[in-house]
């Protein structure tokens, strides 16, 4: 490696970062990565979830569950919404402690609102808001009897439901192409 030049790796053994750089060379479809992404956060959302239901304190669900409760408020206000999830997220990674769930889901994370993983207005879709409101209700509902399970499916489901609508868009402007 010379000053100032770039390691090169086999993609194997990459990690997050190069995702710009792959999106630049036209190795991946941007709309592809992202329901790549959302697939690996939902896993992680539902693990970190779970972990954090089953130890956290009365105190801690109740708080759990205003958040989430502004996340459902925020349902298509784009910029809130953003935020609220991250403010739920954020709250339950020092309830659960799990440090290598904390760092894979700040990698995530950064790679998700970094510019190059944003949706171009061309390639905007529909949601079923009913449906993703229902999903965070459930999510809702099971925090407050401390349903840990309860609490990772429907949080799963509702990441799940978002990443049918972009992959069903992709398809669609595919389709148009032709």
């Amino acid at each position: 490696v010379t000053p100032g030049g770039v390691r090169v790796l086999p993609i194997e053994e990459a990690t997050l970062e190069i995702l710009g750089s792959l999106l630049d060379l036209g190795e991946i479809r941007k709309i592809d990565l992202i329901v790549q992404f959302l697939e690996v956060f939902g896993g992680g959302l539902a693990m970190s979830s779970r972990l954090a239901v089953e130890s956290a304190s009365k105190q801690e669900l109740n708080e759990l569950e205003e958040k989430l409760r502004s996340v459902i408020g925020s349902i298509g206000e784009t910029e809130k919404h953003r935020e609220n999830w991250k403010a739920f997220t954020d709250s339950l990674l020092p309830i659960h402690k799990n440090l290598v769930l904390r760092l894979v889901g700040n990698g995530i994370r950064t790679q998700i609102m970094s510019d190059a993983l944003q949706l171009d207005e061309d390639n905007e879709f529909e949601q079923d808001t009913e449906k993703l409101q229902g999903n965070l209700e459930e999510a809702a509902g099971a925090l407050k009897r401390r349903d840990a399970l309860g609490t990772s499916n429907a949080l799963l489901e509702y990441v799940e439901s978002v990443k049918s609508s972009i992959a069903s868009r992709a398809k669609f402007k595919s389709s148009d192409k032709r």
